[in-house]
């Protein structure tokens, strides 16, 4: 059964789509780019064609008229005609070559939007189908540990493959998230609400776990009531992914400071912390799917390397950015910023 597209969208959301699209930015790119090219064979062939043209008939007319001022006044008019007709022309094949640019930069990335494609419905078929299996084995071992019968080394056992698989679990559902944000299938309940509150009850979700590396946090509010177009539960997986990392890499005893403002009619948001940082060739990466920053230093901090990638995408559905900064050993700066909306 062919799936219909649906055309009741708002134009506004067919334009984020596109927006959001890397293939069809990618083909813009690669049309500009022949059109370019094109464009300046085209003007070299045009100024070469016109002046040898005009040389020509200066020659085939020269001593035609006993008046220099008549046969001026003829090349004029023939190099006038000349240049339109040549203009005219010009225009038609840049008109022409614009969309055999287009058709041709589609055929070009077309193999390669496949295999992209190809690649995403694995991902999104491998983590639906993985979470079920992964959920029945995690719910034996949780009723195997709760067996008194079991020996202490079956329940040390145990407890050691419902850890790794509770963090399987974790990665496929991480996947399964990213497949639906990517196919903008992941739904997203926007409401007008306010900023603060959320980072709040981030921070509470996240205090014991600080606690254990006795970390605390610093708050630099403006008193003004922040407000945005958000969905309050994925709002609070991106900042608990970016909190959470902060305290992963704080080490012990450290702070974190979060720092909320407005500027420009929009809401800043800055989470930074004194820990182990991120080497500068290793910032543009960080939002790569499984990349883990220096992960010599980091192999005891569990983790997936999924969570900013999610974070990235759930931020740039609120039509926010996200930018990092760091230095090793200095800590980490990560500013969001948000468009502001009037508060209901």
């Amino acid at each position: 059964m062919v799936k219909k597209k649906n055309f009741s969208k708002p134009f506004g959301e067919w334009v984020i789509n596109l927006k959001n699209n890397s293939f069809f930015k990618a083909r813009l790119k690669l049309t500009f780019f022949y059109i370019a090219v094109i464009f300046i064979i085209l003007v070299i062939f045009s100024i070469i064609l016109y002046f040898s043209f005009i040389n020509n008939i200066e020659e085939d007319i020269e001593g035609d008229f006993a008046d220099n001022q008549a046969q001026v006044a003829v090349i004029l008019k023939v190099a006038s005609q000349l240049r339109n007709l040549i203009l005219l022309i010009d225009i038609a094949i840049m008109l022409a070559i614009s969309w055999v640019s287009f058709w041709l930069a589609g055929r070009t990335l077309l193999p390669l939007q496949r295999n992209y494609e190809l690649q995403k419905q694995f991902m999104t078929d491998a983590s639906h189908e993985l979470r079920t299996p992964l959920s029945i084995i995690k719910t034996d071992l949780e009723v195997e540990l709760k067996n008194p019968k079991n020996l202490k080394k079956s329940l040390k056992i145990h407890s050691s493959n419902l850890e790794e698989i509770n963090r399987m679990s974790k990665i496929v559902n991480e996947l399964f998230l990213i497949s639906r944000l990517e196919n903008n299938q992941e739904i997203f309940r926007f409401s007008s609400i306010k900023l603060f509150p959320i980072i709040q009850k981030a921070v509470k979700n996240l205090e014991i776990y600080a606690k254990n590396k006795n970390i605390s946090f610093s708050f630099d509010v403006v008193k003004e009531q922040l407000s945005i177009l958000g969905d309050t539960d994925k709002l609070m997986q991106a900042f608990y992914n970016i909190l959470k990392n902060a305290i992963d890499y704080s080490g012990n005893e450290g702070k974190i400071s979060i720092s909320l403002k407005k500027t420009n009619n929009k809401a800043k948001l800055t989470i930074s912390d004194k820990g182990i940082g991120i080497a500068k060739e290793e910032l543009p990466l960080i939002f790569d799917r499984f990349y883990r920053a220096d992960k010599a230093r980091s192999n005891d901090i569990m983790g997936s390397g999924l969570g900013l990638s999610i974070t990235k995408a759930i931020i740039h559905k609120h039509k926010g950015t996200i930018t990092i900064e760091s230095s090793i050993e200095k800590g980490t700066e990560v500013v969001l910023i948000f468009p502001l909306v009037s508060s209901s």
